[in-house]
């Protein structure tokens, strides 16, 4: 459904469920069938932001070229927009119909460009993911033609909220959209490698789109890359990367989720911020320190979100939460807590002490 806020619309996703011939949206009510369910929530919003008011209009889907390469002509930049540390994208037009996102590139070679830009250009199953369409290369700059109207990255946008319009439900439901897109490439046994807040674009109506990691590295060459700070950058690595870079998994993944859900409880705070590096690794290694339970925070931070952090970080990687009980533990996060899931306490938390 499209939520009004700010005279904007924003998408928010609710799962029907069905259970003994019932279908419920929570378990606080539930209805025989569909149109019983459609027309409660029409009379009033319920466990929802809103009332149902009306139908939305299908969007148009997107349309992929028959070939990567398309010509200049073909794109129209409309306004620039700065995107979190990846600098200046473009608005623009595709084909005077589609709207897309340009990102302008330096020069590179061009058959390796090609190749590389073929695997995210492929890479269409999951609509979790930004969705590369095309590719310019002639005249300079290349481009990358992006599928989606991107905003601004996901910690610049929870940043510039800090708990205005968004409640802990809101970041729950967010955090479940990212942990189902890493759970379709934890199904395709796909690794990341590179996830972290900064790597999720909000897009039109306020969608979260992953961005694969093949086009992270496409957009290093652009003009501002400064969201490549290095290879794996250590406040998301898990521990048993940073000793053996041939450790990378999807159990690594959940690793770095779990630093996402922090930066999302803080509103955008750098992980570890205010520690040395040194100091930070060593606990991290030791299986000694995690980090702490965010205080003074715009969103009080439930010890049971606090207690899911700590189980993305356990040091056998094997006991790490999968993506696919994180989606939907998120998604229904208040049912899911009262539940015999939280059967005992986290123990470890992060301290300046050993």
């Amino acid at each position: 459904m499209t939520v009004p806020e700010n005279e904007e619309l924003r998408v928010a996703h609710y799962m029907i469920k069905s259970q003994n011939g019932q279908f419920f949206i929570s378990n606080k009510s539930r209805f025989d069938d569909i149109f019983a369910l459609v027309d409660n929530y029409t009379r009033g919003a319920g466990e929802l932001p809103c009332k149902l008011m009306y139908t939305v209009p299908k969007q148009p889907p997107v349309v992929y070229p028959r070939t990567i390469e398309v010509h200049r002509q073909s794109v129209e930049l409309k306004q620039s927009v700065k995107v979190g540390k990846y600098g200046k994208l473009f608005v623009g037009k595709l084909f005077k119909a589609f709207d897309v996102t340009v990102v302008t590139k330096c020069k590179s070679e061009v058959d390796n460009f090609l190749a590389e830009a073929k695997i995210p250009f492929d890479f269409r199953q999951s609509k979790h993911f930004v969705r590369m369409i095309a590719v310019v290369i002639k005249p300079e700059p290349f481009m990358i033609i992006l599928g989606e109207t991107v905003h601004d990255t996901l910690p610049n946008y929870l940043r510039n909220d800090r708990g205005k319009t968004l409640s802990f439900k809101d970041l729950t439901k967010m955090a479940s959209e990212i942990a189902y897109g890493m759970a379709f490439l934890e199904e395709k046994g796909i690794i990341h490698g590179n996830l972290k807040a900064e790597n999720v674009f909000v897009c039109k109506f306020r969608m979260l789109k992953i961005v694969h990691p093949k086009l992270i590295e496409l957009m290093k060459t652009s003009e501002n890359d400064e969201h490549v700070e290095g290879k794996y950058e250590w406040q998301w690595t898990a521990p048993e990367v940073i000793t053996d870079e041939n450790a990378l998994s999807p159990k690594s993944d959940v690793w770095s989720f779990g630093v996402i859900l922090y930066e999302m409880i803080t509103f955008g705070e750098i992980p570890y911020a205010g520690f040395e590096k040194d100091e930070v690794l060593y606990g991290l290694l030791m299986d000694k320190r995690r980090l702490p339970i965010p205080k003074d925070v715009p969103v009080q931070c439930p010890k049971e979100y606090h207690f899911t952090m700590l189980q993305c970080w356990h040091k056998n990687p094997d006991r790490r939460l999968t993506f696919g009980f994180l989606g939907d533990f998120l998604y229904d996060f208040q049912n899911a807590i009262e539940s015999a899931y939280m059967d005992h306490e986290p123990r470890l938390s992060w301290s300046s002490g050993t």
